[in-house]
């Protein structure tokens, strides 16, 4: 099997909310060898800031001289970018060998994510790794990840977000959360709203494990440090680097003589966040141009309503098959432009700097002018 095999392969899989039980996800781990994990593992899920959380608690236990395996999503432009060791993505050639070493092991036919998530627990097996931090798919407790037994779990956020996967209140969502949780294992969280909180104490301390919230900041994304902080003390880390240029995490790129800032914010808690941040940088105009795009399942009528008094000039597109079409986006942003594809936009013709907001596909665009 070749890489444009295997990529074809896993779309057929599909990306559908119907997924199979962890016990069977289990079987098949089990089949690969995977049952009991020779490296250490840290567990992260959240409704924002996982990602972040995840590439700089990686990059530190790299810098601390261990072999780290990270596996995240989603990706930006190439797939491989979901399952790294110390930094350099998984190759063509090893992402075809090892879903062909799933698929040969599978005892069910299993999801697009259930699939990439044994192939990353696989490839971190085989290639020796000290440890792996895991960020969860959607949720937690029911999702493909949750087959690991961490050393240490990390719950980022709690908001409301897939809520016809995951529940309509707070308390259900972290409920869904909390199941990094798991039996005298450290767990690490942001600061949360007040139902979720209480969701996520009982439950640790259902299962005897030590919790720690970080302290209240100004920005989760100093909180969000703060976890990469606290994870490292646990972890008995002596070096720490909270180096935040990440890729599309308010990332700031200088082209044509413009500023773009790329960032994956997908949901109305993020997009607050990444407004705060925004209009507090030296970056801001209200003359600027938002790009924007979104997934059909996000609360996008809520996002305009933050991104709307922010901006003169939108631009609306179409960044993956299962977008909200732009027409739609139309009716909730005043004065947008309509350009069906981000390949078609223009960039030397927009106004100011850019913000890219909406979806990580979207903020993952390559940017020419």
């Amino acid at each position: 099997m070749n890489f444009k095999h295997a990529l074809a392969l896993l779309l057929e899989r599909g990306h559908g909310n119907k997924k199979n039980n962890l016990a069977e996800v289990k079987k098949t781990a089990a089949a690969l060898g995977l049952k009991n994990l020779a490296y250490k593992t840290v567990h992260v899920s959240g409704s924002n800031g996982k990602g972040t959380v995840c590439f700089l608690l990686a990059k530190n236990l790299k810098l601390n001289g261990f072999k780290t395996g990270l596996f995240t999503s989603p990706h930006l432009v190439d797939i491989c970018e979901r399952v790294q060791i110390n930094g350099k993505k998984i190759s063509k050639k090893d992402f075809a060998l090892y879903l062909s070493k799933v698929l040969k092991k599978e005892t069910v036919k299993l999801k697009f994510f259930e699939l990439l998530t044994l192939l990353a627990l696989l490839y971190f097996k085989d290639k020796n790794v000290d440890f792996a931090v895991i960020e969860c798919g959607i949720g937690a407790r029911k999702d493909s990840t949750n087959i690991i037994k961490p050393c240490l779990s990390i719950i980022t956020s709690v908001s409301l977000e897939h809520t016809q996967i995951l529940g309509r209140t707070l308390k259900q969502i972290a409920y869904e959360k909390a199941g990094v949780i798991k039996p005298k294992t450290p767990c690490i969280t942001g600061v949360l709203p007040t139902s979720a909180q209480k969701e996520i104490k009982t439950i640790a301390q259902k299962n005897k494990a030590p919790l720690f919230t970080v302290k209240k900041e100004k920005t989760k994304l100093k909180e969000n440090q703060n976890i990469v902080l606290k994870s490292a003390e646990i972890l008995g880390l002596k070096k720490n680097t909270l180096n935040l240029n990440l890729p599309c995490r308010f990332e700031v790129l200088k082209r044509g003589g413009k500023c773009i800032i790329k960032d994956g914010a997908h949901n109305p808690e993020a997009i607050k966040e990444l407004a705060k941040i925004y209009k507090n940088s030296p970056y801001y105009k209200k003359e600027n141009t938002l790009i924007f795009a979104c997934s059909a399942d996000k609360d996008y009528k809520s996002m305009a309503k933050i991104l709307n008094p922010l901006f003169k000039n939108i631009i609306l597109t179409e960044a993956s098959k299962n977008a909200v079409p732009a027409q739609e986006l139309k009716k909730y942003f005043k004065n947008a432009e309509i350009c069906p594809t981000p390949k078609a936009i223009d960039f030397k013709k927009l106004h100011g700097n850019i913000l890219i907001c909406g979806s990580f596909y979207l903020a993952g665009i390559k940017i020419d002018i």
